[in-house]
């Protein structure tokens, strides 16, 4: 499988998930039809945007939200995508890659299987990129979205879940607010759920005792 390759791109390739540009592979063969001979054998597949996937990897969920990051910058996923990604439960497992764009003008056209959409107030403290180079929302920031789409009671269950296992309530709230100031009208849903579960005096009470038991 890793024949044609250094043992540095190898390591490049099992990280992305068996994803990787053209420009990366044409850099790593020597000769100048190596990507087009490497095709022809099957080598590697065509995912269409000068995107590979190599040989042996299957088409895996990670593997296209690799090639969506890698194709456009712009792209983060989020959404029952990054849910799924960050192991939270009670959220639907999607097969295609649910992207926001950070400015509304990602081009994930020629990708298969993906949907892209305008981001609301994403802010560059709701995005992190894994090693494998995908970037996706914050778990607070993903919680906020995914709530955003689920009934109260659902959306309850799926706050605690993440309380319990995942997030820190304090981060839920800087989330909450950085959205918030940017809406018009009443409270959003995440605002209405954070606040019954967690009300913010109990989580400045909290942030208060962590810092006292820290010093």
């Amino acid at each position: 499988m890793y024949a044609h390759f250094t043992p540095a791109m190898t390591l490049t390739i099992r990280r992305q998930h068996g994803i990787v540009s053209g420009r990366a592979l044409r850099a790593e063969l020597a000769e100048p039809d190596g990507l087009d001979r490497l095709h022809a054998r099957g080598g590697v597949i065509s995912l269409g945007a000068d995107l590979y996937r190599v040989e042996g990897h299957p088409d895996s969920f990670a593997g296209r939200c690799v090639a969506a990051c890698l194709h456009d910058r712009r792209v983060v996923i989020a959404g029952a995508a990054a849910a799924s990604l960050w192991g939270i439960d009670l959220v639907y497992r999607p097969s295609c890659p649910d992207m926001t764009s950070i400015d509304g003008t990602a081009d994930v056209d020629r990708l298969p299987r993906s949907t892209v959409r305008a981001a609301r107030a994403l802010h560059r403290d709701d995005i992190v990129e894994r090693p494998d180079t995908i970037r996706l929302t914050t778990v607070a920031r993903t919680w906020y979205d995914c709530v955003g789409q689920t009934s109260m009671e659902r959306g309850i269950e799926l706050t605690e879940l993440l309380l319990a296992d995942h997030g820190d309530v304090a981060d839920l709230w800087a989330v909450v607010d950085r959205v918030e100031a940017t809406r018009r009208g009443p409270k959003g849903r995440g605002y209405v759920l954070l606040d019954r579960v967690a009300p913010r005096r109990q989580a400045v009470s909290r942030a208060g005792a962590s810092r006292a038991s820290a010093a």
